[in-house]
């Protein structure tokens, strides 16, 4: 199986059910992986679709003559990363003054140490208790069995207080 990953973005809202999935769908290939986000008019979104050869050769000529108004689009064939060795699959979370520099510093810690960054997502809100501009990052990762966690959780507290954040930093529990 192959794997195309398309990206979005629109002002209408309706295109993913009304354009892109009906062209997913003729095309006889499979979402694999999906996320998507509305705000207030735009909506956005990143697609992993997966197919033989000749679906994705369907695929990717449907999507370059697609013609709909206020569409950006971006397509691209990828092979999705194969991790070599053990990992252990953890979870970061962040809360915190929003402040630019904080998601720079966090993930340069974990580049830096060679731990895989699979997912990310930010917000933003407001403190209910002030006017305050707070923010919450949550990271899926993907440590080497070979970093010592201990050491790895220790020197990830001692960022967090520099930066004065809370943060935590757990196993991702699978529940079946």
């Amino acid at each position: 199986m192959e794997n195309i990953l398309i990206i979005f973005l629109s002002s209408d809202i309706s295109i993913w059910a009304d354009c892109l999935m009906p062209i997913i769908s003729k095309c006889q290939s499979q979402i694999e992986e999906s996320r998507f986000i509305s705000w207030e008019e735009e909506m956005g979104g990143i697609i992993r679709i997966s197919g033989n050869w000749d679906a994705l050769a369907k695929l990717e000529n449907a999507l370059t003559n697609l013609k709909a108004d206020k569409l950006y689009l971006k397509f691209k064939r990828i092979t999705p990363a194969k991790l070599i060795g053990d990992y252990l699959p953890y979870i970061v979370q962040i809360v915190g003054i929003n402040k630019s520099s904080s998601i720079e510093e966090i993930t340069q810690f974990f580049s830096m140490q060679s731990i895989k960054m699979v997912e990310s997502q930010t917000d933003s809100f407001t403190s209910s208790f002030s006017d305050a501009k707070l923010l919450n990052l949550s990271m899926h990762l993907q440590i080497p069995d070979s970093v010592n966690i201990a050491s790895l959780r220790e020197q990830f507290m001692l960022l967090c207080e520099e930066i004065n954040v809370d943060g935590l930093l757990e196993p991702e529990k699978t529940i079946k």
